[in-house]
């Protein structure tokens, strides 16, 4: 079934492109556009990183916390992360 399959997705970080695509399709609800010019990751709501995301960037969002998302951002490399839920459209 498809939703199964859905499940094993969070373990794979460099998904093939077109898996990806269609995850954004049928899960659209988890993925989120980045709103302002450049904003920062934190490696934890409590500590920050040298790593960024663009304006217009899509991250999934894997969970929520207080006033943070716990993000993945799939470029070059896949980032995981923490921003804050303002930081999203």
């Amino acid at each position: 079934s498809n939703s199964q399959k859905l499940v094993f997705y969070n373990r794979i970080l460099n998904p093939p492109r077109n898996i990806l695509d269609f995850y954004k399709k049928v899960a659209l609800e988890r993925f989120k556009k980045i709103s302002f010019e450049k904003i920062k990751i934190f490696l934890t709501p409590d500590f920050d990183s040298k790593m960024y995301l663009l304006k217009g960037d899509v991250v999934e969002i894997l969970q929520e916390k207080d006033d943070w998302l716990q993000i993945r951002y799939y470029g070059k490399k896949t980032i995981e992360g923490w921003i804050k839920k303002s930081d999203v459209e």
